[in-house]
């Protein structure tokens, strides 16, 4: 199993607490979601949370984890979203713009990094958008669903099996 962070300390947050589990299978490594450092076709799932609303360039993103994901793998996404539910929208958007970003001051004493937090949740694209997008980076079978009362999605695209000899052959052709 394979970490990926492009933040260096995350990936030390990270190795301590994998010592402190005494967790040995999990390699941690600093990488940039947009350029991973993997061959093509190099693992079964490539999972996210919470990254790719983060990321300048959503659809290049999608194309890498889709790339470095082998025929019949998946590709599996999640993402805070905004719920749908009348009532509990309003009350979720004020918990999350005004309670979250206070108690991240009084705790993490960084209101900043909470209150980009809704901010960058405000600012993405929605669930159905996701997932016409995924389908775009040639996933297939895209799955969406809400939990958490519709503050999480979780997306799911599948890599077929054609897929990756068509890429291997336009690159091919490229060379």
């Amino acid at each position: 199993m394979v970490g990926v962070d492009f933040v260096e300390g995350m990936l030390q947050l990270g190795q301590l607490k994998l010592r402190a589990r005494g967790e040995r299978r999990v390699r941690l490594l600093a990488g940039d979601a947009l350029a991973l450092p993997f061959a093509d076709a190099s693992f079964g799932c490539v999972a996210s949370a919470f990254l790719l609303r983060n990321l300048a360039d959503l659809e290049a993103g999608l194309a890498e984890m889709r790339r470095v994901t082998a025929p019949g793998g998946s590709v599996v996404a999640l993402e805070i979203t905004q719920p749908t539910l009348p009532g509990w929208r309003q009350a979720f958007r004020l918990y999350f713009h005004r309670v979250v970003p206070a108690v991240g001051a009084l705790i993490a004493r960084n209101r900043e990094a909470y209150t980009y937090l809704p901010q960058s949740v405000d600012r993405f694209v929605t669930p159905v958008e996701l997932a016409r997008l995924m389908e775009a980076a040639g996933l297939r079978d895209v799955r969406v669903r809400r939990v958490g009362l519709g503050t999480v999605t979780i997306h799911v695209g599948r890599v077929g099996h054609a897929d990756h000899s068509r890429a291997a052959a336009r690159a091919h052709a490229a060379a």
